[in-house]
């Protein structure tokens, strides 16, 4: 009897220690995102789920769901799991996040339990930098409330920024004090701030710019130089790339020997830069580095992308024929579409004119730019002008002969556009940032001293 009863302890003391090991041992979802108290979560901000344990991936993404349930993509990263839709939620819609029973590990183990949570996704918001008479920082100013939230508190200045990953994500360059620049990734759903490359303050690295994927960097990065005079200038600058992984290393843009810059890319992941030796704008694919194509550009501004990657919308300067010469200005600067897989050009301004700045509505239904006239109707400043996406149909918006129009952002539902305006007349007067709502035909003014507005959808 005292036998049996030391079996059975024995037994049931087993029995209990295999349930606290696989208690232990089973996989468990350790943090998410969206947290359901962030606050302006972004329409196309990914999903995320952190595991304790390697999993079956096949397990967790079929029992996966959202309501409203939308199409996009899933991707892994170690134990991690993001999910990025394709289609943006709407403003002020809240998502509901479930992952069902079943779910296991590698090694077979379940999760323990039904994961789920909401969030709710706020209104689209403006990006800018200010102020503009000192070491400038980022800004989020969210409308129609124009409440300002600030981003980011740099030593020396935050240089330029770019929105990545559908506004999930910000990635900007800022100098410290003592000369080193850094470009860095700032999530505004969970507000890290991770360091992506850190460059000596023996030279710059700028201009950032992050792939449609977002998991690979282009920058331009050139080397301080003294000059005859004794004081410092910047070197060549060239355009590098850095794959966003542990341990990787940046890599220059081929040719090394030339002088390349400016690096945007098409929503289809086509780097594209301005190559000054060449006089030209390079276009490649990053996976080998191999220009698809090279068109000749001389003015060395490039432009924008449509919204389906299928033409790069550049300005271009262009001389006056024979007739026209005496009369003309010497020559003009007008805006061309190349067709990025055939390098086809179409000349879309026509006349004595100045454009400028395009920038293509999301709906890819429109292109806001700049123009001046080189004519009798000239005036010192740029005024914000409207065409359809096939050229036709221009028609001005502004009308303020003294004043500079650019660095045009349209908001995410392609109804309205913030802009930035420049007096011509007082180079000492701060830039500021307006908005015009294209539906109702009027204007506000939104920052006094701030500069490169950009919408986080």
């Amino acid at each position: 009897m005292v036998r049996g009863r030391r079996a059975f302890l024995g037994a049931l003391g087993l029995f209990s220690g295999l349930l606290v090991a696989a208690f232990f041992a089973a996989p468990r979802v350790v943090g998410f995102s969206p947290n359901p108290d962030s606050p302006h979560v972004p329409s196309t901000a990914p999903v995320r789920l952190q595991f304790n344990r390697p999993m079956d991936r096949i397990s967790v993404e079929t029992r996966f769901s959202m309501v409203p349930d939308v199409s996009g993509r899933f991707e892994w990263e170690g134990n991690s799991l993001s999910f990025h839709p394709i289609e943006p939620w709407s403003p002020g819609q809240e998502v509901a996040v479930r992952l069902a029973p079943g779910s296991r590990s590698t090694r077979f183990l379940p999760i323990l339990g039904t994961l789920s949570w909401s969030f709710r996704v706020g209104e689209p918001r403006l990006a800018f930098l200010w102020p503009s008479d000192g070491p400038a920082d980022l800004y989020l100013i969210t409308l129609p409330s124009d409440e300002w939230v600030r981003l980011t508190e740099s030593e020396a200045g935050v240089l330029e920024y770019v929105p990545a990953q559908g506004g999930s994500a910000i990635v900007y360059a800022t100098l410290r004090k003592d000369g080193v620049s850094e470009l860095r990734r700032m999530d505004l759903v969970s507000r890290e701030d991770r360091l992506l490359l850190e460059c000596a303050a023996v030279r710059r690295c700028q201009a950032p710019a992050i792939s449609p994927e977002g998991d690979l960097l282009a920058y331009e990065q050139f080397e301080w130089q003294t000059s005859d005079s004794g004081g410092r200038v910047p070197g060549p600058r060239q355009v590098w790339l850095l794959e966003l992984q542990d341990g990787a290393e940046p890599v220059q843009v081929p040719p090394p020997g030339q002088v390349t810059s400016s690096p945007i890319w098409s929503p289809n992941g086509l780097l594209s830069f301005y190559n000054s030796s060449l006089r030209a704008v390079g276009l490649m694919w990053p996976e080998d580095l191999l220009p698809i194509n090279m068109i000749p550009n001389g003015l060395g501004l490039l432009g924008t992308w449509s919204p389906d990657g299928d033409y790069l919308l550049l300005p271009e300067i262009v001389f006056p024929d024979e007739e026209t010469r005496g009369a003309a200005p010497a020559f003009f600067s007008h805006l061309f579409r190349v067709e990025a897989e055939t390098a086809l050009v179409e000349d879309f301004s026509l006349g004595s004119v100045e454009d400028a700045s395009p920038a293509y509505s999301p709906d890819g239904e429109w292109i806001a730019f700049a123009r001046r006239y080189l004519d009798e109707r000239w005036t010192p400043g740029r005024q914000l002008w409207l065409m359809r996406a096939d050229g036709t149909q221009p028609r001005q918006v502004t009308e303020d002969p003294e004043l500079n129009h650019a660095s045009f952002a349209w908001s995410p539902d392609s109804s309205s556009l913030a802009f930035m305006r420049l007096s011509s007349a007082d180079l000492n007067r701060p830039p500021e940032i307006w908005i015009a709502d294209l539906e109702e035909s009027n204007l506000r003014l939104l920052v006094e001293g701030g500069y490169l507005p950009r919408w986080i959808p």
